[in-house]
């Protein structure tokens, strides 16, 4: 019986893990749920409401799209059912609040500070 191959699989996902949470954290400083809530909109309509470059947006809401926390039509960007549900500030169920907080707390990174060098 062989062993199975030894890939860096776990590494990619612990780090592309990392990388949802900053996605999900920065549309929910943004407030880019609630702006959604009516209709959907272009990268520049959005831009324009949040007060954002509309090039740095789009790469945001296509990494959203990505992770199924908004979907893209023809009329432009679209609450997904759990976007809508948890991430729309308004609603009893919003969890924004929650994510930002966990994901904004920089022990989640730091849990090891190095010692100063001359000291303990």
């Amino acid at each position: 019986m062989s062993t199975p191959p030894v890939t860096p699989e776990p590494i990619i996902q612990v780090c592309t893990g990392l990388w949802a949470a900053g996605v999900l954290k920065g549309a929910v400083e943004l407030h880019v749920f609630d702006q959604l809530t009516t209709e959907p909109r272009d990268a520049a309509g959005l831009g324009q409401v949040l007060q954002v470059p509309s090039e740095g947006l789009q790469i945001l809401l296509d990494a959203l799209v990505a992770l199924e926390f908004l979907a893209h039509t023809p009329e432009g960007y679209t609450l997904t059912p759990v976007s809508a549900e948890f991430l729309v500030s308004s609603k009893p169920t919003y969890l924004g609040t929650f994510a930002a907080e966990i994901l904004g707390d920089s022990t989640l990174y730091d849990l090891v500070q190095p010692i100063p060098a001359g000291g303990q």
